[in-house]
């Protein structure tokens, strides 16, 4: 997963999809939004594919497609 992995969730500087994806996350695990913050978010995405399984939230499917990517960019090619 990367260094995004150890991103801590702050509820209090976070953007407001991540808050947002992180209060369902909340909900569905039985948890207050407040309980979560400081969570590693790779501890909050290994949860949401337990939680949602198949049926990831569009949110959670492009964090992780982000954050597999490799780190070396591509090479630009002819231009």
């Amino acid at each position: 997963m990367g260094e995004a992995a150890e991103h801590r969730f702050n509820r209090k500087s976070a953007a407001p999809v991540l808050i947002a994806a992180m209060q369902d996350l909340a909900q569905r695990s039985g948890r207050r939004l407040e309980d979560m913050d400081q969570m590693r978010l790779g501890d909050a995405y290994d949860l949401a594919v337990k939680l949602y399984g198949e049926n990831l939230p569009e949110y959670w499917v492009v964090w992780n497609s982000w954050n597999v990517l490799p780190d070396t960019p591509a090479p630009m090619g002819d231009l």
